[in-house]
């Protein structure tokens, strides 16, 4: 999700959880980098609203997230 302004890369994440529900049963971690700053705070947002773990990495240039399920 890297280059992609806000709210891009929670509409993307939201897309694709959407469409992968069946690779998402049990456990799972899912690693995605961003470089838009303002996300910093509404990824995990998102996360937070559907019931996600989201742990942030500042990573250079980009912020690096694990989000799972807890």
């Amino acid at each position: 999700l890297s280059g992609l302004k806000c709210p891009m890369p929670v509409i993307k994440l939201k897309k694709w959880l959407s469409q992968n529900q069946s690779v998402l049963q049990g456990d799972w971690q899912l690693r995605v980098v961003i470089t838009d700053p303002s996300g910093e705070k509404d990824l995990p947002a998102f996360c937070k609203q559907v019931g996600l773990s989201c742990v942030a990495e500042a990573n250079n240039d980009a912020i690096q997230f694990i989000i799972s399920k807890p």
